[in-house]
């Protein structure tokens, strides 16, 4: 469905139309382009606005596919379930605050500003996730050679 997206850049560049039928056919799923005001509906596509439609795209699957794998470590560290709560909590907390308080530290309209601190974030993220990461494969790797399973 991510391959939709980008495809939407192209068909919907002077017909909207088709992606109305997609997301009538897909039952609304998160097809985006002209009509949702991911890309502008009158003028040109320039390669500003293409890159930012590709950054949506590229956001979405990189969302995807880390997101429930970070779950699984909280689930994995946590047998009791409380960790992998409290990081879905935390997560659609942030999801939903995030836009709300994101203006009044950084200012609005300073979007150059919000993106650079988010992809700060993404980084120290990325950083800190890295060693418990580590840990879980070291223990899932002993876990299966001590029970004779043959590892990848």
């Amino acid at each position: 469905l991510m391959c939709l997206n980008f495809l939407m850049i192209h068909l919907c560049r002077n017909y909207p139309m088709y992606e109305e039928l997609l997301r009538g056919y897909f039952g609304g799923a998160n097809i985006r382009g002209r009509m949702d005001g991911t890309l502008p509906r009158a003028g040109e596509l320039n390669a500003d606005i293409i890159a930012r439609g590709l950054a949506n795209v590229v956001t979405g699957i990189a969302w995807s596919f880390t997101v429930p794998y970070l779950f699984g470590m909280c689930a994995k560290f946590d047998g009791a379930g409380r960790a992998a709560t409290l990081g879905g909590f935390c997560s659609k907390m942030g999801l939903a605050s995030g836009p709300l308080v994101a203006p009044w530290v950084i200012g609005a309209d300073r979007y150059g500003i919000l993106v650079a601190w988010a992809v700060g974030a993404l980084m120290l993220c990325a950083i800190l996730a890295y060693r418990p990461a580590g840990q879980l494969d070291r223990r899932d790797g002993a876990a299966t050679a001590g029970a004779g399973v043959p590892s990848d």
